[in-house]
């Protein structure tokens, strides 16, 4: 509909992301992060690691 001049030339998938935190409060986004930042420990770890549920 309308795009914001801070997010021009930036890939889609890094304006949706951006979109899902604008707004977040402090707390919000320290969760966030600390989510984030499990999710790619486990995908590090890679197939095997025992994540997955069988």
């Amino acid at each position: 509909m309308f795009t914001s001049f801070e997010l021009e030339g930036v890939p889609e998938e890094i304006a949706r992301i951006n979109g899902l935190l604008v707004g977040r409060s402090p707390a919000e986004l320290k969760l966030v992060e600390r989510v984030l930042a499990t999710l790619f420990e486990e995908l590090d770890r890679g197939p095997g690691s025992g994540a997955e549920s069988s």
